[in-house]
């Protein structure tokens, strides 16, 4: 019955613009500067209402002068994040721990779950006993089968 009530409380993985990625990993690195430096010279003319809607176009002008080799390397990023997170949707019903193995794995939501089975299949290392250790809050070897 849970398994049910997860499934269908839950919804498949969307695939977020290469701009939402974009903004999402790298404004604070690549745009956040120069944008508060921007905002300082316009703000006095537009509504602060107006902010997040600059913001948007700043990064989108951002984004377009770009390397394209940049943009290549963050879409196949994107694009593995995807894959990787549609795999454990797929699996979702896959858990086999209680709840308390749940609360130790550090999951809140399905959201989170999906991104630790992402992760402990890209950053898991088999022991050569069918067992895996991971870099996730478990600190045991735990079987594959319960890591995604």
């Amino acid at each position: 019955m849970i398994t049910s009530i997860l499934t269908a409380s839950t919804s498949q993985p969307r695939k977020v613009s290469e701009l939402q990625f974009y903004q999402r990993e790298y404004y604070a690195k690549r745009v956040k500067v120069e944008f508060d430096t921007h905002w300082e010279t316009i703000k006095d003319r537009i509504s602060s209402d107006c902010r997040v809607r600059e913001m948007n176009a700043f990064t989108g002008r951002k984004w377009a002068n770009e390397p394209e080799d940049f943009k290549k390397g963050l879409w196949e990023v994107l694009e593995r994040n995807y894959v990787e997170e549609m795999e454990a949707w797929k699996k979702r019903e896959d858990w086999t721990l209680d709840a308390s193995g749940y609360k130790m794995y550090g999951v809140t939501c399905l959201r989170s779950w999906t991104r630790l089975v992402a992760n402990n299949a890209r950053n898991s290392t088999s022991n050569g006993t069918g067992k895996h250790t991971s870099s996730t809050k478990c600190s045991k070897p735990t079987t594959l089968k319960e890591c995604s």
